[in-house]
C-alpha cells in the first residue's frame, strides 16, 4: 500500500494488520484490495461505483412527474421513490420496529408517527432515472451499516465486530445526499416554517443536474460538521433538515447516528470567507470508543481531493444499540 494515505494512525494499522494489496478490501466486498479498490494510477484506495447515467441511447423524453425531466432522458413509466433510502430505512425499522416520522408539514408540531418503510415513498422519478440512481441507495445502506459498526457496536455481544477499519465511497455518499435533498423537496416532506418547502422555495435544477454529472459549484459538496476531537452523542436514528435562504433551497443537513453532515449543491446566498466547524470531503473518520479502541471509516474521492481526517469521541445514549 502507498505511503501517505490518510493519518499516521492508519499507517500504524497497516503495519499491525499487514494491510497490503493481497489483504481483503475494507470495503466489505470480500475481494482482495488489488482486485477491488486499489487504483494503480496513483496507488491509492478508491471505491468503485457503477455509473449513475441511464444506460443506452438518450430517450429525448421528459416525464412531467420526474424531477430529472430536464435531462430529456426519461422513461414513460413513473416509479415510487423513497425520500431517504430503503436500504437505510430498513436498518432503522429492523432495530426500532418502526420508522418514526416527525416534522413533516402534514403532522402537527411536535407530533411523530410510526410508519412502515413502504409508506415513505412518492412518485417523483421515472423508472429509468430511479434505476440509474439505485447504486447510490445501495452504497448509502453499506455506509450506514459501517457507521453503525464503528460507532455503536461493541467488540462482544450481539452484533459485535472486531473490525477496526471500513472503506466507503465518499463520492457516492455525497451524491446520495443530493438525491435525498431532491426527494425531500419534490415529495413535499421537506419543510420551511411548517409549510412544504416545495411551495415556499425554488430549487435550481440546472445545478442539481450538473452535480449529478460531477460538475459541482466551487465550495459545493459534502461537509462533515466537526473538528479534530469533536465528541458525538450517538443514537440509532436519521434526521433530515433542508438548508435554504429566504427564497431558495440549496442543500440538506443529515444526521446519521448523531454524525451531522451538510450537502450544499447551490452556494448562492452562502457567506464568504472560511466556513468554520466543518470539514470538506474528509478522507478519514476516526472514532475513539469508550472501550479505548480506535475505529476508522475511510471515504474515497475522485483524484485531486486533499486528504483530511476528523477524530471523534463517541458517547452513546442509553437507547443506543449494542
Amino acid at each position: 500500500m502507498p505511503k501517505g494515505w490518510a493519518s499516521d494512525w492508519l499507517a500504524q494499522q497497516r503495519r499491525k494488520t499487514k494491510l497490503s494489496p493481497a489483504s481483503v478490501c475494507p470495503c466489505s466486498s470480500g475481494w482482495v484490495i488489488a482486485s477491488c479498490c486499489f487504483d494503480s494510477s496513483d496507488g491509492k484506495l478508491r471505491k468503485k461505483i457503477p455509473p449513475i447515467e441511464p444506460p443506452g441511447p438518450k430517450t429525448h423524453f421528459a416525464h412531467d412527474g420526474c424531477y430529472l425531466r430536464d435531462t430529456n432522458n426519461c422513461s414513460f413509466d413513473i416509479s415510487r421513490e423513497h425520500y431517504l433510502s430503503a436500504n437505510v430505512l430498513e436498518q432503522i425499522a429492523a432495530s426500532e420496529k418502526a420508522v418514526k416520522l416527525s416534522g413533516a408539514p402534514f403532522l402537527a408540531e411536535g407530533e411523530s408517527k410510526a410508519l412502515p418503510v413502504k409508506a415513505l415513498t412518492a412518485k417523483i422519478l421515472c423508472q429509468r432515472h430511479n434505476t440509474a440512481l439505485s447504486p447510490l441507495d445501495q452504497e448509502a445502506g453499506r455506509f450506514f451499516d459501517m457507521l453503525t459498526s464503528a460507532m455503536l457496536r461493541k467488540a462482544t455481544g450481539p452484533g459485535s465486530t472486531k473490525k477496526n477499519l471500513w472503506l466507503a465511497s465518499g463520492t457516492a455518499v455525497e451524491l446520495w445526499m443530493l438525491k435525498v435533498a431532491c426527494g425531500f423537496y419534490f415529495s413535499g416532506v421537506g419543510t420551511s416554517n411548517r409549510n412544504s418547502i416545495r411551495d415556499t422555495h425554488s430549487i435550481d435544477m440546472r445545478k442539481v443536474i450538473d452535480a449529478f454529472a460531477g460538475k459541482w459549484e466551487e465550495r459545493a459538496g459534502l461537509y462533515f460538521n466537526g473538528n479534530v476531537g469533536t465528541h458525538l452523542t450517538t443514537a440509532f436514528h436519521v434526521q433530515v433538515q433542508t438548508l435554504s435562504d429566504a427564497v431558495r433551497m440549496g442543500g440538506v443537513r443529515i444526521s446519521l447516528l448523531g454524525l451531522e453532515c451538510d450537502l450544499i449543491f447551490d452556494t448562492a446566498g452562502t457567506r464568504d470567507g472560511v466556513w468554520t466547524g466543518v470539514v470538506y470531503r474528509p478522507s478519514e473518520l476516526v472514532f475513539d470508543t469508550e472501550s479505548g479502541r480506535k475505529k476508522a471509516l475511510l471515504l474515497t474521492w475522485q483524484k485531486g481531493v486533499p486528504e483530511r481526517s476528523i477524530n471523534f469521541g463517541t458517547r452513546p445514549q442509553a437507547t443506543s444499540q449494542g
